[in-house]
């Protein structure tokens, strides 16, 4: 299994720089921005695809989702590391993550009509019905790009909703 570790990073000036009070990668700014909120994620940019996730890119896709042309421009963006902690490590701090954002947010506007409102669905249902510590909209939106991976594009047809 390849991983990236950071070891023995100090900081000059300002300590507080990679300073967290949750163990989430985002520090939400208070206050807005125009009028938009703000989060700031404090990371590291790489050019190149993780080795680690080169599986996602050759396995057997039955239905063709993502297609080759898709699948190169996602290898294309690189990916983050960012500072995200296991909950039960005891060396949280030190502990950082493979954050794939570019590639998320690529599928997202490659989502149909039909599978956007998927998706909105089952924000709601999260928020509303599970309202449980620990499942995120991150896994509803995994969830659902493995769906639509694992499944006929015809399934998503407005007709059939």
């Amino acid at each position: 299994m390849d991983r990236i570790v950071l070891f023995a990073c100090t900081l000059s000036g300002n300590p507080k720089l990679f300073a967290r009070p949750k163990n989430k990668p985002a520090d939400t700014t208070i206050g807005q921005i125009s009028v938009l909120n703000a989060d700031d994620v404090k990371s590291y940019r790489c050019k190149t695809w993780p080795t680690m996730a080169n599986e996602w890119l050759i396995r057997d896709r039955s239905y063709g989702l993502p297609n080759e042309e898709t699948i190169e421009k996602l290898k294309s963006l690189g990916f983050f590391v960012v500072r995200k902690g296991h909950p039960f490590s005891s060396e949280i701090d030190l502990e950082w993550r493979i954050s794939l954002s570019l590639q998320e947010r690529e599928l997202m506007f490659n989502l149909t009509d039909v599978q956007h409102k998927c998706y909105i669905i089952l924000k709601m249902f999260n928020r509303e019905v599970i309202d449980m510590t620990g499942i995120t909209t991150y896994h509803w939106k995994t969830c659902l790009f493995y769906v639509i991976e694992e499944n006929d594009r015809n399934i998503w047809k407005k007709n059939y909703f």
